[in-house]
């Protein structure tokens, strides 16, 4: 994600994990709220979750995103 990024919040449409390579990588989620995550740090969005992903600082994140669809 570029420095400045923000994804539009959206449901989740399977469970989701985030896991951050490079950088800090800001989620909200309804109703958690934000969170901060850096290098090494995981996140977990529940299907339906209506969540949004940032980058708030002025470096480039590279994460690695994971998608448990059920066939």
């Amino acid at each position: 994600f570029p420095p400045g990024f923000q994804g539009p919040a959206h449901p989740a449409a399977a469970d989701e994990m985030a896991y951050v390579l490079e950088g800090e990588f800001t989620v909200v989620a309804i109703p958690a709220g934000k969170r901060l995550l850096k290098p090494g740090e995981v996140d977990w969005t529940e299907k339906g979750t209506i969540h949004s992903s940032r980058n708030e600082t002025k470096a480039p994140v590279r994460i690695l995103a994971v998608i448990f669809k059920k066939r």
